[in-house]
């Protein structure tokens, strides 16, 4: 059966990691979430979607204020979707939809055709720099887990071949085939997600230049409008106004 839950949350919710058996479809109304899967991380912020698919494992952790709606997709529709974590930005048609079964009664022929469109408009939408693949390999697990606990290290994907016991090419090839990016560009999602998340927690360019391993403010400045086409004011004014923080 499908259904659909409006949420609004003003206070702390610790949840286990859990899953569900219908597929789970997250619309970002206000406010930012972290969330975390078997095999990503992902930020969602408002006017975002984040698909979960059916039986996979994740984690919740809400804090402060944000406003979502979540519809769950039966197993015998959600194998139609897709097998893996999409995040996108939400289409205006896409929250159209959502709203009609957010909102009100609708038909079961009616409803397949716009569940139908709602796959469409997931699919069809642009990947968003906010997922960050985590791989399986054991040595890209060390590597990966290290950076997320301290984003500030430079280390080099050589000088973890000689940590992890393998050759620089073997760890080059791995990183690109389990999470699709190369180590470089990996480490730049990272960075992508921890400076978003940062900036609205409200920290200062030269606290995020320390947070993540930049040489100065000015320098995190820089980086910040290449990677977002946005200065680090404005996007933490946005940030900063669209609610806090909520964990998933």
């Amino acid at each position: 059966m499908l259904f659909t839950v409006e949420r609004h949350i003003d206070k702390v919710i610790n949840e286990p990691v859990h899953k569900h058996e219908n597929g789970q479809l997250i619309y970002m109304r206000q406010g930012v979430c972290i969330g975390q899967a078997e095999q990503n991380q992902w930020l969602i912020q408002k006017g975002m979607l984040v698909w979960i698919p059916s039986n996979v494992s994740h984690h919740a952790e809400c804090k402060y204020t944000a406003s979502l709606i979540a519809m769950y997709i039966p197993p015998e529709i959600a194998v139609f979707w897709p097998e893996k974590i999409v995040l996108v930005d939400a289409s205006k048609l896409a929250v159209g939809i959502i709203d009609k079964f957010a909102f009100s009664n609708i038909e079961s022929s009616k409803a397949n055709n716009l569940l139908s469109f709602l796959l469409e408009e997931l699919i069809q939408g642009v990947p968003s720099n906010n997922l960050l693949p985590l791989p399986e390999d054991r040595r890209l697990v060390r590597i990966t887990q290290s950076a997320i606990k301290n984003p500030s290290e430079k280390v080099s994907l050589r000088e973890w071949a000689r940590k992890v016991g393998a050759c620089e090419r073997t760890l080059s090839r791995l990183f690109i085939k389990e999470t699709g990016l190369s180590y470089k560009c990996w480490i730049n999602r990272l960075k992508h997600n921890e400076a978003l998340s940062g900036l609205r927690d409200g920290l200062t360019n030269e606290e995020l230049s320390i947070k993540l391993g930049f040489s100065s403010g000015d320098s995190f400045s820089h980086w910040f409008q290449k990677e977002f086409n946005s200065s680090p004011r404005s996007m933490r004014k946005n940030l900063l106004s669209s609610g806090s923080v909520a964990k998933f």
